[in-house]
């Protein structure tokens, strides 16, 4: 994926991805764990930036050289937090290495506060933030705000995931 940035903005740290810049131009390729991406997955990247002033929206987008000129997409709703699945009903014959895939990175709950208790499973974390891995710690708290993004929070916060083994 490419884009063009027009203010003398910069990528400062990427993840998921590779990435290179030259002048207002910028690219991200994959890396090796998600080169090859199934019909019907998706990959995802994530970065962090600087700007010198103002901030307008990057221009020039391409997905494999190949201009993207469409409207903005209907957004896709945040996952909601999956209930805890019961163990399967009938377990798998013995030795045929059955598995299940689970993705580790969806279905987090945070909070940005020390809260007495939270390691505890039976806490009922249901007010807290639903986020997917990997996650920015200061988002949405200062992401444009009272210091332009130029500060980070130093603190404690909690990340909680609910997750069923099952017994066999």
């Amino acid at each position: 994926m490419s884009w063009s940035y027009a203010a003398g903005q910069t990528v400062t740290q990427l993840w998921n991805g590779t990435v290179s810049q030259s002048g207002a131009q910028v690219t991200v390729t994959n890396v090796s764990y998600n080169a090859a991406i199934p019909t019907g997955a998706n990959a995802a990247f994530g970065f962090n930036g600087s700007t010198p002033g103002s901030d307008p929206v990057p221009t020039a987008f391409t997905l494999n050289g190949t201009v993207c000129t469409g409207g903005a997409a209907t957004p896709i709703p945040p996952e909601t937090p999956a209930t805890p699945t019961p163990p399967p009903t009938t377990t798998p014959p013995g030795g045929s290495g059955a598995r299940e895939k689970i993705n580790l990175n969806r279905s987090w709950r945070f909070i940005r506060v020390d809260l007495s208790g939270a390691q505890n499973p039976d806490l009922n974390d249901s007010t807290w933030v639903p986020v997917a891995l990997p996650h920015d710690f200061d988002a949405p708290y200062d992401v444009g705000g009272t210091t332009n993004g130029q500060s980070f929070h130093v603190g404690v916060g909690w990340y909680r995931r609910h997750l069923t083994v099952p017994t066999s």
